[in-house]
């Protein structure tokens, strides 16, 4: 039996996957464990990678923050807590760029709130992301669009 994150997770990426198919991409699932890349999107000789992080309960997205602003990566984000089964889920849609704004933002917080705590937090705060986070990229999916229009 899958765990709870498990589901959520292919739960996930599977409306992902529709919702790109909705869009008129051609779009594969990457099935496995331990991936590197959730979905690839074709358009023509030309590939995007996209990441899926999904939530069914109460709290944070986790994430691992890009290395790079410059990646040919877009990372969504579903909202499927509080959804009724018949209720589509909430997308949030990030380039690499906007992700990695977002991870140093994130570390700021974190310092300032570590120094004025005089305690470390767990190597886990530096990977949420909350909704209050992402509320400006609600079903950004024109940036899949925008990406291939960069690559060609």
């Amino acid at each position: 039996m899958l765990s709870k994150k498990d589901r959520s997770s292919l739960a996930g990426e599977f409306h992902t996957l529709a919702e790109l198919y909705k869009r008129g991409y051609n779009a594969f699932i990457t099935l496995g464990k331990c991936k590197q890349i959730d979905i690839v999107v074709k358009d023509g000789d030309d590939s995007l990678s996209v990441e899926v992080k999904a939530r069914m309960s109460s709290g944070q997205f986790l994430c691992n923050y890009p290395s790079s602003p410059s990646l040919k990566k877009v990372w969504v984000f579903v909202d499927m807590y509080k959804k009724n089964i018949d209720e589509p889920p909430d997308y949030y849609v990030l380039s690499a760029a906007d992700l990695c704004k977002m991870g140093e933002k994130r570390a700021k917080e974190i310092k300032e709130r570590e120094e004025a705590r005089g305690k470390k937090y767990s190597a886990f705060s530096s990977l949420d992301v909350s909704l209050n986070d992402l509320e400006n990229y609600n079903k950004g999916w024109e940036l899949v669009k925008d990406m291939f229009d960069q690559i060609k």
